[in-house]
């Protein structure tokens, strides 16, 4: 197994004060939960309330956290000195990312027809629900506004807590919305016997929706909410910000789409389905790249059915022209070219010292 590892650890964001952060922000969730269940308005439907508890808790705890931890770890990167509450405000607004990862997912499992996430079955092959839990993913993401309304609505940066999560929303939803379409309409570029252009697997159109789809509310979304809990108001260093986290959200998204060929289901928590589902990933528009005429039409004959003997040609394809190589080479390049960009901003150190700090996290994901 091979670790693509930066290191650039700062002392500020010490290991001590991040697993400290990491418990509060776990002792965190009960408190929200606790809340959302007690609302008098709605206590004539009980039954309801215990549903929304299960679905809860069965889908927001259990992942890495990543999201989340983002917020309190921009609020302390970018603040030497942060007050009590700005660390509260940051716990909440990092919950509310999670309980939107827990939508995106729950509603993303149903479409891709994945069997497992985090370990476990998904959520919609619970109880028999299938179809019934998109309800619930809708479910999930009220609560996020919920939690907004009760904690926030007196503080002075409401309406832009309500924008970034209704634009970061929107964003996610259309970039989801190319990423399902195009592996449904198995289009490749390229084989004759498609003829629709719309949907062209191109690597302008991989990075378009890995900007949307992931970069967006996996790392732009909480790194602003951090900015916006300390009154973080300059333009530049926003911009700064927005640039190096769609980056990383395109770093992110190349090891995922490796994780889902090549990972085993212990290290990754749940089953790749993403050659099944015809998905346009790096690692297939790298294979296109790559191929021969006759190796492409195999590549094409193939990709984008649940046959498992199928999948297995793709795969063994993708070893055929040394895709999971090229991959971890791409994943290295990409890294040494942000770790270039953290050194342009050696004249701001808070900014330099939290992005790197985002680097070290990302790229520490072991690669098979």
């Amino acid at each position: 197994m091979q670790n693509i590892h930066h290191s650039n650890m700062a002392p500020e964001l010490s290991q001590s004060v991040l697993l400290l952060d990491k418990q509060r922000f776990n002792n965190h969730l009960s408190t929200l939960l606790t809340d959302l269940l007690s609302e008098s308005e709605n206590g004539d439907i009980p039954w309801a309330l215990n549903w929304l508890k299960k679905a809860f808790l069965y889908n927001v705890p259990h992942g890495k956290q990543i999201r989340g931890l983002l917020v309190p770890l921009t609020v302390r990167g970018l603040e030497s000195c942060p007050s009590e509450k700005q660390i509260t405000e940051a716990y909440i607004l990092g919950w509310c990312v999670e309980i939107l990862q827990a939508c995106c997912l729950v509603a993303d499992d149903i479409m891709d027809k994945s069997e497992t996430r985090r370990g476990r079955p998904c959520w919609y092959k619970v109880d028999g629900l299938e179809s019934l839990a998109f309800n619930d993913a809708m479910l999930l993401e009220q609560i996020v506004y919920r939690i907004i309304t009760k904690y926030f609505k007196d503080t002075n940066f409401y309406s832009t807590l309500l924008e970034l999560f209704l634009n970061t929303t929107y964003k996610t939803v259309l970039g989801q919305c190319v990423d399902t379409h195009a592996g449904r309409n198995q289009n490749y570029e390229g084989y004759p016997k498609l003829q629709d252009g719309r949907y062209r697997f191109t690597i302008e159109k991989y990075k378009a929706i890995v900007k949307y789809k992931t970069s967006y509310y996996t790392f732009h979304l909480p790194i602003t909410l951090g900015a916006t809990i300390l009154g973080l108001k300059d333009i530049k260093t926003l911009k700064h910000l927005e640039q190096f986290a769609l980056k990383l959200g395109y770093l992110f998204q190349v090891q995922d789409d490796f994780l889902d060929c090549f990972a085993p289901e212990n290290l990754t928590g749940k089953i790749g389905t993403d050659i099944q589902n015809g998905k346009c990933t790096w690692l297939f528009i790298c294979a296109k790249d790559s191929s021969s005429q006759e190796e492409l039409e195999q590549l094409l004959d193939n990709y984008g059915y649940e046959d498992k003997h199928k999948v297995d040609i793709v795969k063994n394809l993708f070893e055929h022209l040394q895709i999971r190589s090229k991959c971890i080479e791409h994943v290295r390049n990409l890294t040494q070219e942000l770790t270039e960009h953290l050194k342009q901003l050696n004249n701001n150190k808070e900014i330099s010292v939290l992005m790197g700090y985002l680097l070290e996290t990302v790229v520490s994901v072991p690669m098979i």
